[in-house]
């Protein structure tokens, strides 16, 4: 929604209520209302909600494999690998907020994607088209482990990916009055200044518009996100000995790559 034009158009209906009126402003541009710039204006914040969850569904890919063994001899073998992850969020919202300049907000994720909490990504207000981010997070993961005579093992480093689709409100809140100049005085005065509660509890008829107060008014719109993002990673260890018996293990169970500085970093190996 294009929040300057609403206001204008309900300026507007309560200026030809009153035998009509060709002057208005909101943000102290209009020199009619030079003397007068104490008098009003708008002070307009984007803010935005909690998010929902609509949908998740949790995927495992392997990453890197490696195969060691059979030997005729035991060893200690060592698995390392440095997985870069790209995890990718998408904004789009089902209406605008737009007044007038380039508004944007700044927004995070929703907890399930654990490794990007505490990320901000700004998104424009002005557009209902998809924004896209992207976040890359690099870590190593290392393991030794012994190999026994004739023994084989296969060696993987799966990582541990959420899909999810979210939804939040975004609003603009717009706070003060406006300035409008009659044609013909009405009760005395050709100048009026109306404050944004009581221009919107008469005239609007948006759904998202909410009247807060006589002096705040709140434009409302859905914010849309989906998100594909890594949570955790390990390493699987699945052994084959020469009788084909096989056992698996699982070591260094990541929960949060957030916490690895970019580069590579080696965990101390524990077993789940």
């Amino acid at each position: 929604m294009e929040i300057i034009e609403m206001i204008e158009d309900w300026t507007q209906e309560w200026m030809n209520q009153r035998r009509g009126g060709n002057n208005w402003d909101w943000n102290h541009t209009n020199p009619t209302f030079k003397n007068y710039y104490d008098s009003y204006g708008l002070d307009l914040q984007p803010t935005s909600g909690d998010y929902q969850i609509e949908s998740q569904s949790t995927s495992s890919k392997s990453v890197f494999t490696s195969t060691y063994g059979p030997n005729d001899y035991p060893t200690e073998a060592s698995f390392q690998h440095t997985h870069t992850q790209e995890d990718r969020f998408s904004w789009s919202l089902e209406d605008s907020l737009s007044y007038g300049e380039d508004v944007s907000i700044e927004v995070g994720v929703p907890d399930i994607f654990s490794a990007n909490v505490g990320n901000h990504y700004e998104i424009s207000l002005t557009t209902t088209q998809e924004q896209t981010r992207s976040n890359q997070t690099e870590w190593t993961q290392h393991q030794t482990f012994h190999l026994p005579e004739d023994e084989t093992a296969r060696v993987e480093m799966i990582v541990d990916v959420i899909e999810a689709r979210a939804k939040k409100d975004v609003s603009v809140v717009a706070t003060g009055s406006v300035a409008a100049g009659l044609n013909h005085t009405w009760n005395g005065h050709y100048f009026w200044f109306l404050p944004i509660g009581e221009l919107a509890d008469e005239f609007s008829t948006h759904p998202g518009v909410k009247v807060k107060d006589n002096h705040q008014v709140e434009f409302t719109t859905k914010l849309n996100m989906t998100g594909n993002a890594g949570v955790n990673s390990r390493i699987q260890i699945k052994r084959e000995d020469k009788e084909g018996m096989t056992t698996v293990q699982t070591f260094n169970h990541i929960h949060h790559p957030e916490q690895l500085l970019t580069g590579a970093q080696t965990q101390k190996p524990t077993a789940d």
